[in-house]
C-alpha cells in the first residue's frame, strides 16, 4: 500500500483505517456505519466517462453539504477514474470502472476500481512530460491515498481521503 508522499506501508494509513473496498450493508457496527453517506457509480473504461464522473462528485457533494471540498474531490476524482480508464485499457476486453463516493460529513473518501491488477505508479514526471501528473495531484490534495487488490476480483482499488 501506499501512503502520504507515496511511501510504502503495511498497514492501512490512520487516515483510512476503516474505509471499506466496496460498500457494506448499513449495519451498525460496519466498516460502512462510519461513512454514513454513500454514493457508488460504475462507468464505462471510456475517456469520456471522466467529465461524467467529476461532474456527478461535484452534484453529490453539494447534496451532502460539502460543497467547500468539492475542488478537491472532483481533481481526485478526474485523476483516479483517467487512471482507471488508462488501466483498464490494457486488459483484453471492454470493461467498466466503479467509484465510491463516501463521507462521514467531514471528509470524503473517494474509491475507485479497475480491473487491471497492476500497481498504481507514483512517479516524478520531467518538465515537459504531458502525463504522469495524475497521483502527483492525488497526493498533493488528499490527506492519505493507497490501493490494494480486492480478494475474490480481479483488478484494485485506489483510494483517496480529503478533508478540511
Amino acid at each position: 500500500m501506499i501512503a502520504k508522499g507515496g511511501q510504502l506501508a503495511q498497514e492501512e494509513p490512520p487516515a483510512l483505517a476503516g474505509a471499506t473496498p466496496l460498500l457494506a450493508s448499513r449495519q451498525q457496527g460496519s466498516r460502512a456505519a462510519a461513512w454514513p453517506l454513500q454514493d457508488f457509480l460504475e462507468f464505462g473504461a471510456l475517456s469520456g466517462s471522466v467529465p461524467c464522473a467529476r461532474y456527478h462528485a461535484r452534484q453529490i457533494l453539494w447534496e451532502w453539504g460539502l460543497a467547500r471540498l468539492s475542488e478537491s474531490v472532483e481533481l481526485v476524482v478526474s485523476e483516479l477514474i483517467t487512471n482507471a480508464v488508462s488501466a483498464s485499457s490494457l486488459c483484453d476486453r471492454a470493461l467498466s470502472v466503479r467509484m465510491w463516493l463516501m463521507s462521514d460529513k467531514a471528509r470524503v473518501l473517494t474509491l475507485v476500481w479497475d480491473a487491471n491488477p497492476d500497481a498504481p505508479l507514483l512517479i516524478k514526471p520531467k518538465s515537459d512530460t504531458e502525463t504522469g501528473r495524475g497521483l502527483v495531484l492525488v497526493n498533493a490534495v488528499s490527506a492519505a491515498w493507497d490501493w490494494y487488490p480486492v480478494p475474490g476480483m480481479t483488478g484494485k482499488v485506489v483510494r483517496a481521503l480529503v478533508t478540511e
